[in-house]
């Protein structure tokens, strides 16, 4: 079996999932129309690449959790940018795996047996998750609407300083033999 060191998301990745070998966790990775493996386990990568990118997995949790008003299995945002919001599943089958998806690369959902649900993604794949398929519908919407607010969120206000402005504002000097800074209106003539 051929396998990678390591891996990060990019825009390409369309799932991470457990691949059990020996006993060990590692991971197979659906990448565009590729599929291989890393020697790693789906939450040793993906907590290196919420690092990548600046942040913690707990952190991104927390925050979805806050605009979500949910405590357990939300989405969580990896970059709102690249519409990179992943929903984490439990692997169908006997073992303890896990399967992280980007909400972004999911076509359509379909019941499968019994609390499992076939999820068909972009580049033609198709994966099995044990998770009833109105719950996984619901991670989508929360998915799209976690992007949609943070999305609203990051965007700064950016104003263009009237020459009044400009001049505006506080100087703050630390004059011989002070301990603190005195502020100071600037702008304003002296007399």
């Amino acid at each position: 079996m051929n396998m990678r060191d390591d891996y990060l998301f990019n825009r390409k990745t369309i799932a991470v999932f457990s691949n059990f070998h020996l006993e060990k966790e590692y991971s197979g990775v659906l990448q565009g129309k590729k599929h291989f493996f890393v020697r790693q386990s789906p939450l040793t990568i993906v907590r290196a690449s919420f690092l990548n990118v600046g942040s913690t997995l707990e952190g991104a949790l927390s925050s979805s959790r806050f605009h979500l008003k949910r405590k357990c299995n939300v989405p969580v945002a990896l970059s709102v940018s690249h519409n990179m919001i992943l929903i984490q599943c439990k692997a169908a089958g006997d073992l303890d795996g896990t399967v992280w998806i980007v909400a972004s690369h999911i076509v359509r959902i379909e019941p499968y047996k019994k609390k499992q649900t076939i999820v068909y993604t972009t580049d033609g794949h198709e994966l099995i998750v044990d998770m009833k398929t109105a719950k996984l519908q619901t991670l989508r919407k929360e998915a799209m609407f976690l992007r949609a607010t943070l999305l609203k969120n990051q965007r700064l206000e950016i104003s263009l300083l009237s020459d009044e402005e400009e001049n505006s504002g506080f100087l703050l000097v630390k004059e011989n033999g002070q301990i603190n800074y005195t502020a100071k209106q600037k702008g304003k003539a002296k007399k």
